[in-house]
């Protein structure tokens, strides 16, 4: 090989060094491109659809979205299926690449026969372990904790929202707008909240995965410390969502970013909400209670049914 390399430069003829593309790592990526523009032009803050975008590269090929096709797709699946993923990723993963396929193309290629996906069975963390970790919890977990109950936002919509609070809390409503499913929620500020929507010093500086895992590692240790069974963001989640449902169908709908629909740009969330908001259940941790002499908030927490009773009960009396 030198001496052919030595001869070859007694001809005097120049050459040009070209580094050699990795066969993983080629030099243009369509579909992984396009997925990423699909992410900008939608402000989409979630990676899945890069990341699907990126497996779809490993499994099927490098393929730009106008070409992808049906057959495509039904490869895609099989080829997940054996690598043992769960049909939930895998169809999730399926959809983000149907949905940038749309975004770049105006049309998109039939889904085909879509796996079974098993419904979750929810398992809200009992308020009871809320009550009892929350001594040994920090001021920045305690806020977390608040947050998510009021608000029901997955864990990194919830530390992305700490980690924008101000020094000054907002006074007419909290809102946010969900990373995921892009809606913008709001949420009525009660005077039990409003000092918990002020800037606190946090663990984490960035929503990251290794922010997150110290965030469940803290309450994995503290639901040991506290003899509780462990639970984590999901389940509070759960719990919170319930509550909301409980208080009001219309009102869990809301704050889980499913129920006003066209509506939601003509209303506020805020104000359709506010007027269930005592009805939510509380830990007793949260001193959110209201005071005994209190006679409007107690009447507003009651369901309706309860309400006509009070009323009847009033009028008669009158």
């Amino acid at each position: 090989m030198l001496s052919e390399f030595a001869s070859y430069c007694e001809t005097g003829k120049t050459f040009t060094i070209r580094e050699e593309t990795s066969p993983h790592k080629p030099e243009r990526l369509p579909m992984l491109s396009e997925a990423k523009q699909y992410c900008l032009d939608r402000e989409c803050r979630r990676r899945q659809p890069i990341y699907s975008a990126n497996r779809f590269f490993r499994l099927i090929g490098d393929i730009p979205a106008s070409d992808v096709t049906a057959e495509h797709l039904h490869e895609y699946r099989q080829q997940c299926l054996k690598l043992g993923l769960a049909a939930k990723t895998i169809e999730s993963s399926l959809s983000d690449l149907i949905a940038i396929c749309r975004h770049c193309t105006g049309s998109a290629p039939a889904a085909g026969r879509r796996l079974r996906i098993p419904r979750p069975e929810p398992h809200p963390v009992p308020i009871s372990s809320i009550d009892a970790i929350w001594p040994i919890a920090d001021p920045w977990l305690r806020q977390w904790i608040i947050l998510t109950y009021w608000t029901t936002l997955r864990l990194t919509d919830c530390m992305r929202l700490q980690l924008s609070l101000t020094d000054s809390a907002p006074t007419d409503a909290l809102r946010f707008r969900a990373s995921k499913t892009g809606h913008r929620h709001a949420w009525p500020v009660p005077d039990w909240l409003r000092p918990w929507l002020t800037k606190r010093p946090l663990p984490y500086k960035a929503a990251t995965d290794f922010a997150r895992k110290i965030l469940r590692a803290v309450l994995t240790s503290h639901c040991k410390q506290s003899d509780v069974p462990r639970w984590g963001p999901k389940a509070l989640r759960q719990r919170a969502i319930t509550e909301w449902v409980t208080a009001s169908r219309t009102a869990g709908e809301i704050v889980h970013g499913q129920g006003l629909g066209v509506l939601a740009h003509y209303v506020d969330p805020a104000a359709m909400i506010a007027p269930y908001q005592h009805r939510v259940r509380l830990p007793a941790a949260f001193e959110a209670a209201p005071p005994c002499d209190d006679i409007s908030v107690l009447y507003r927490r009651l369901d309706p049914q309860a309400q006509r009773l009070v009323s009847d009960t009033i009028a008669r009396l009158a």
